[in-house]
């Protein structure tokens, strides 16, 4: 995909800005999750505290968020692997689209 102005193109620009901020909420539900998952007692140089709501009741959740985040990280390695190689077939010659539209 070759760089362009996103004044050319903003209606790409403007989704790609709300896809960004849409992650970074995602982002930070799913961190609030992992601390709130965690036994709370001894964590750090904090004082011993009872477990958090979430860890008594769903004490294998942390396995679900770390299996989701894996499997996450692989597929999207699998998605750009497969645009590089991808990309790297098409050469301007072949009658391929190359404007990145």
């Amino acid at each position: 995909m070759p760089w362009t102005s996103w004044r050319r193109q903003r209606g790409r620009a403007v989704r790609i800005a709300g896809t960004a901020a849409a992650s970074a909420v995602a982002l930070v539900v799913h961190a609030l999750l992992v601390f709130n998952a965690q036994d709370t007692g001894k964590w750090g140089n904090g004082p011993d505290g009872p477990p958090s709501w979430v860890f008594r009741h769903h004490p294998w959740l942390w396995g679900v968020g770390l299996s989701a985040t894996l499997l996450t990280c692989a597929a999207l390695a699998c998605v750009a692997l497969l645009r590089f190689r991808h990309g790297r077939r098409r050469t301007p010659g072949s009658g391929a689209d190359t404007t990145g539209v």
